[in-house]
């Protein structure tokens, strides 16, 4: 099968859907599928770079970030163009796209791709990573009920709760978790290279780890890191060793500025609740987080909103013990007092409880990391869940052929 991978966000950047992305395409490559992926060209230059059995196709013609009305409306013209010509090559046997009903500031690329779906009987899926947020929860919601997809898939049992009620029919709608890379992320990569790699841990240091997108100050109250230093100013004078590390994903070149605001924002904010140099904040690459995670105590992830955090099922799969909010998909990952802890979003005060929990009971993190890890492995397992997508993919390429045989026979009788 060839599958077509379409999204707006991919390598360079990182944060949950690039991620998302390069583990599904490796994870159905592995499966013997041919694995495009097409997405945007930042430097508006087209390049095709080839991986085994993955190909990406980066275009100027998804370049959207930051331009005009005009220039959208053009871009969607020259995207069409483009996947015309791809189809006409490569013959994909179905799209599968990533959140493309919130790309609001060019909705004619949307459109695009369903028309071309249409036009050369691709069946195509809607990936939703997140919840339908203002502004224009509305317009997203009716770009995912309103057009041609065959199928969507929702990445937690929330998100498709809400796009349920909001009228999609249970018929249409999936729940496939991100799942996780077990044979990468996992126990006992050695704890010596994070604080080698970092300026100022130390041997002895216990390291509570907070991982996400940093690319804007949006995103640092979304995902709760103000509550995170509240906390941790609530309790760091009581363990002198302990220190906090926030890993900084990588962005791309239209997202730099913001997170330079954003990252500094984080830092005065650590002036102000008196941390000094307890908090670290570094921009990893996505091959080294197994071994930020492996060399880290504790996880975690304050959220306001989550679709189903990967870097949650990651933590575990490391066999890290957990504290997430109460949102989304996080209690789908974490079973309260097994493997971490869920709390109440915008509540440092029960945040730094449960950190003062784990910091003082070694054998409680041990106990939760590797409950954690077994429940990675049973049922995070991304080789796992890539068969169960194939299997759904593969059903409704089965469904269309149904009713493309069924059309032609009623054309037969009528004739």
């Amino acid at each position: 099968m060839r599958i077509c991978i379409v999204t707006l966000f991919y390598k360079p950047a990182g944060g949950g859907i690039p991620r998302y992305v390069d583990d599904l395409a490796r994870s159905l490559s592995k499966l013997k599928n041919d694995v495009d992926i097409i997405t945007v060209s930042y430097d508006e230059k087209e390049k095709v770079v080839s991986d085994e059995k993955i190909t990406v196709y980066y275009t100027a013609s998804l370049n959207i970030f930051g331009k005009s009305h005009n220039e959208c409306i053009r871009k969607s013209r020259a995207f069409m163009k483009f996947l015309r010509k791809y189809v006409d090559n490569q013959k994909p046997d179905i799209f599968v796209t990533q959140n493309l009903h919130a790309a609001i500031s060019s909705i004619s690329h949307t459109l695009v791709l369903n028309m071309i779906s249409l036009e050369k009987k691709i069946p195509i899926i809607l990936t939703i990573h997140s919840f339908p947020e203002e502004p224009f929860s509305q317009l997203k919601i009716a770009l995912a009920k309103n057009l041609f997809w065959d199928k969507i898939i929702a990445v937690s049992s929330s998100v498709a709760e809400v796009f349920y009620k909001e009228g999609i029919s249970i018929e249409k709608i999936k729940v496939f978790n991100p799942g996780v890379d077990i044979n990468t992320f996992k126990p006992r990569l050695g704890k010596k290279w994070l604080k080698s790699r970092v300026e100022g841990l130390n041997e002895k240091d216990l390291i509570i780890l907070h991982a996400s997108r940093t690319d804007s100050i949006e995103t640092i109250e979304e995902k709760g890191i103000k509550d995170l230093l509240k906390a941790f100013s609530f309790l760091y004078d009581r363990f002198n060793n302990v220190k906090l590390l926030i890993a900084s994903a990588p962005v791309a070149p239209p997202f730099e500025e913001s997170k330079e605001e954003a990252i500094g924002y984080i830092m005065n904010l650590g002036k102000l609740y008196g941390l000094g140099n307890k908090i670290k904040i570094v921009t990893f690459q996505p091959e080294e987080m197994p071994l930020v995670y492996n060399g880290s105590d504790i996880f975690v992830l304050a959220s306001y909103t989550e679709g189903c955090p990967m870097v949650v099922q990651e933590a575990i799969a490391c066999g890290l013990p957990v504290i997430g909010t109460s949102v989304g998909g996080i209690p789908d990952i974490i079973v309260n007092g097994k493997c971490g802890y869920i709390i109440h979003p915008n509540n440092p005060v029960e945040l730094s409880k449960y950190l003062s929990l784990l910091i003082e009971d070694p054998k409680k993190r041990k106990s939760f990391g590797s409950y954690g890890r077994k429940r990675a492995l049973s049922k995070f397992n991304i080789n796992k869940i890539a068969k169960k997508r194939i299997g759904n993919y593969e059903s409704i390429l089965h469904e269309r052929i149904k009713k493309s045989g069924l059309g032609l026979f009623r054309q037969i009788a009528n004739e």
